[in-house]
Parts: C-alpha cells; structure tokens; sequence
C-alpha cells in the first residue's frame, strides 16, 4: 500500500473544498470551487510526477493565471444586473404633485405612473416637480426641484 504524501492531502483538500463550495450553495463566488480544483489538479501532477515541488509550483502558477485572469471573467459571467424596485426605485425619483402640499397637509405626487400620498416641509402646488427623499411606510418625503 502507498503511503499517503503531501500530494495526497492536497488533493484532499480540494475535494473538501469544493465539497464545501457545492454545501453552502456559491456563497463564496465559487471560488473555493476554483481553488478545490487547482488543488486536486494541481496534487494529481505531485502525484503524477512523485514530486511535491511539482505541485507546490502547480498550485501557486494556478492560482496566480486565476487571480489575474479567470477570476474577472468568471464574476462577469455570473454578474447579476440588480435593478431597484418598489420603494428602493422611488428614493431619489422626480414626482410631479397632483394634490398640492403643505407642511400640515399631506397632498399626492405621481412617481413613475403610479400615486403616493406626500408629505414636505414647505407648500408645494399641484403640478410642480419634486424629488422624492425618503419613503416612511405609503408616504413619501419630498422637496420643491431647485
């Protein structure tokens, strides 16, 4: 029976990693995916050649081609485009006023097609535009546009 080496481990190492990656779903960007595979690659060519060099050298050459080369691809492939909705979408929106404002008096705005009750702390006139500052449940916050 062979004796277990470093080479071994490595490989070890690689499965666990990539184990690890598949367990709690790419929550690390699939990079220990990556590294799992560099290792077992990388402890199959210190097994290959009986040598741990081989495979220290393997190892530190893929993970430098990864770093500065397959690293941004793979996050360009897997770059999810995030778009703002609901209320994260009408923070910083022009409004135009359908019901005029004042500080006592909640009046409505237009954002986006859609009527939200609105509240500022100024008078503001039907038809004005405004921008929309923070949201507090259905009622937006909003200032005259300088």
């Amino acid at each position: 029976m062979e004796q277990l080496t470093v080479n071994h481990y490595l490989v070890v190492a690689g499965i666990i990693a990539i184990i690890t990656e598949l367990a709690l779903g790419a929550i690390a960007g699939f990079e220990l995916l990556v590294l799992g595979v560099i290792f077992v690659i990388s402890g199959v060519l210190g097994i290959l050649s009986g040598s741990f060099p081989v495979a220290l050298v393997s190892v530190i050459v893929l993970t430098l081609l990864y770093v500065f080369f397959g690293r941004r691809t793979i996050r360009n492939r897997f770059d999810i485009a995030t778009k703002a909705t609901n209320i994260d979408a009408v923070i910083g929106a022009k409004a135009q006023v359908i019901k005029s404002i004042t500080p006592h008096t909640p009046g409505q705005v237009k954002v986006d097609g859609e009527i939200w009750r609105a509240v500022a702390s100024e008078d503001i006139a039907k038809g004005e535009m405004v921008k929309v500052h923070s949201v507090s449940g259905v009622t937006l916050t909003v200032a005259k546009i300088s």
